[in-house]
């Protein structure tokens, strides 16, 4: 199983990953990984690792970045009937060919963690790590809103109590079970 944690920076998908990871009774069963660290841990420009993603981009470019991206999760996704696996996506690795990618896969879950636009920037006005935001208030917005599209098509809808609610892969598990009239939102 996989399990893929989708929505914009600052949504708080690595908090949850985090709180997930450090509350769960069997950790053997899963794996958590955050996907940009993997893809820093993994990837080489020109013979050099980053150690961040900022400094990848500033080196290689947005497209070499989103190829290692898009390669990487393609391989989780593939491969997760090894090992189950929750993974946190970075803001914009939710594309129309991943969305696809995991609805190929009867045991691949997409849950959206849907912060608003304000909490998610309050969340990263510090945060100098971040190359987009460095483009500002008004573009982040026009990137938070294009991004909807794709985030509405995760099976589950986590708003900000439910990330509050959540302490533990179980407590997650039961937002995958379907319900009556579709998945739990």
């Amino acid at each position: 199983m996989i399990i893929l944690l989708c929505g914009f920076m600052g949504a708080g998908k690595t908090t949850l990953l985090k709180k997930l990871s450090q509350n769960n009774i069997n950790s053997a069963t899963y794996k958590f990984l955050d996907l940009d660290d993997e893809i820093i841990k993994t990837t080489q420009f020109k013979g050099e690792f980053t150690n961040s993603i900022e400094k990848m981009v500033q080196k290689a470019g947005w497209e070499f970045f989103r190829d290692r991206e898009r390669e990487l999760l393609l391989d989780l996704i593939n491969n997760s009937h090894k090992q189950s696996s929750i993974v946190s996506l970075g803001g914009g690795a939710l594309t129309s060919n991943i969305i696809e990618a995991t609805k190929a896969f009867d045991n691949s879950y997409l849950v959206w963690v849907n912060t608003p636009f304000n909490e998610c920037l309050n969340r990263l006005e510090d945060d100098k790590t971040r190359p987009l935001i460095k483009k500002g208030r008004e573009y982040l917005k026009k990137l938070f809103d294009d991004r909807q599209k794709n985030y509405s098509q995760c099976e589950v809808k986590l708003g900000i109590n439910d990330q509050s609610a959540i302490n533990s892969v179980n407590d997650l598990l039961q937002y995958l079970r379907p319900t009556n009239d579709g998945f739990k939102e």
